[in-house]
């Protein structure tokens, strides 16, 4: 006589408090990641929206010179807030607009933080704001009082005008921040954290006043500046997904040297993608001028650095 014996199938509770502990690990570490990802995305996606929007506009108005409005003391009164309203707004659709005085209201915290430190700065409300103060580069004897304004689609972006804007080509010595007719200064989702340039945070600059070029710079993420020659440094970039600047968005993050760099300035210029000739780039120094640089000098003689950006960068 046989027995019919059934086998048991099933896990003990053991084998499922340990199941439940590895997933509950793996979730832990791979979930703040997985969010971090889909965030960087959906911003990614967001800051090219937004620099089409602000290329296509710019490019509809006859120039980008904004004049210089002063009060009887020769101090500026408005010029940023007299372009937004006057010309930006005829061509871009602005929900609110809030003045010097209240720049922050239309969503900006009081200090943000740069993209290359992790120090504090207080968000800029002048023209000169952007730049470290101790830039040569000034790019107006003038200061400019800025403004703000809302979008359509939510962005908060604070405007500051050139008002000596009145170059309208390049030239062979390269881009100078008194080129920079406009530089916007956005945050993609207000007061909500992080609030730092890079992430929710960013700039638009339109260099050139009757033939507007807009660049929107964003740096590669986990990327460390690296010194060498030219092609080094832009098989450097490329090795991590990224690119070198070109000679606008270059001289973009000079315009916004305290944005990317903090209050101190890096002691290297930095390369572009534009050549100058067949064996010589463009490299920019923050804070100070472009000047052409051998691309084939190595290190310890070449004076430039590589300052990775996102591929899908403007």
């Amino acid at each position: 006589m046989f027995l019919n014996k059934r086998k048991k199938i099933g896990f003990t509770l053991a084998e499922v408090l340990i199941t439940l502990t590895v997933v509950g690990i793996v979730a832990a570490i791979s979930l703040p990641s997985l969010v971090t990802s889909i965030q960087d995305r959906a911003w990614a996606s967001q800051k090219k929206s937004l620099h089409t929007r602000f290329s296509q506009a710019l490019s509809e108005l006859p120039s980008l010179s904004a004049g210089m409005l002063t009060d009887e003391n020769g101090l500026d009164n408005g010029t940023s807030e007299q372009f937004l309203v006057n010309k930006l707004a005829t061509v871009y659709k602005v929900s609110s607009v809030c003045s010097f005085e209240k720049i922050t209201d239309c969503g900006f915290t009081p200090q943000i933080t740069p993209a290359l430190s992790s120090e504090t700065i207080d968000f800029p409300k002048w023209l000169s704001d952007t730049r470290i103060s101790s830039n040569s580069d000034k790019g107006s004897s003038k200061n400019t009082k800025g403004a703000a304004f809302n979008s359509a689609n939510g962005e908060s972006i604070a405007i500051f005008v050139q008002p000596e804007c009145d170059r309208d080509e390049l030239s062979a010595s390269g881009v100078s921040s008194s080129m920079a007719c406009i530089n916007f200064v956005y945050d993609l989702n207000g007061t909500k954290a992080p609030n730092k340039v890079g992430d929710d945070i960013g700039f638009i600059t339109a260099f050139y006043s009757n033939y507007p070029s807009v660049v929107s710079p964003v740096i590669l993420k986990n990327v460390a500046a690296k010194t060498d020659n030219y092609r080094n440094s832009a098989k450097y970039c490329a090795d991590n997904d990224g690119r070198l600047p070109s000679r606008e968005e270059a001289a973009a993050m000079s315009v916004n040297s305290k944005l990317v760099f903090g209050n101190s300035a890096p002691s290297t210029a930095i390369w572009t993608s534009t050549p100058y000739d067949a064996d010589f780039y463009y490299s920019q120094k923050i804070g100070g001028a472009m000047s052409a640089v051998d691309s084939s000098y190595e290190v310890g003689t070449s004076s430039a650095a590589a300052y990775c950006l996102i591929n899908n960068g403007n």
